[in-house]
């Protein structure tokens, strides 16, 4: 008999349903997958959840018409 094909989707339920049940419960439970397969998938939802865009650090930088224009009204408004 063939494994069934998980898409992702199937994993991440799975992998969060079973996180719900209690651990000895988990334990007496025959799965189509193995419990280290779970927890490596419950890892990885995890991992996916907490991850940010990286960034630069600071302040963006502004666009060349603005600095031109910062300028100009520097040279004619010295003071």
């Amino acid at each position: 008999m063939k494994k069934p094909r998980l898409s992702w989707a199937d994993r991440a339920l799975l992998s969060r349903l079973t996180r719900l049940l209690p651990t000895a419960q988990r334990r007496r439970q025959r799965l189509i997958v193995s419990p280290r397969t779970l927890l490596r998938w419950h890892a990885h939802l995890v991992k996916r959840h907490w991850i940010f865009p990286h960034r630069r650090p600071g302040r963006p930088r502004t666009a060349a018409t603005i600095r031109a224009l910062a300028v100009k009204m520097a040279h004619d408004n010295p003071l």
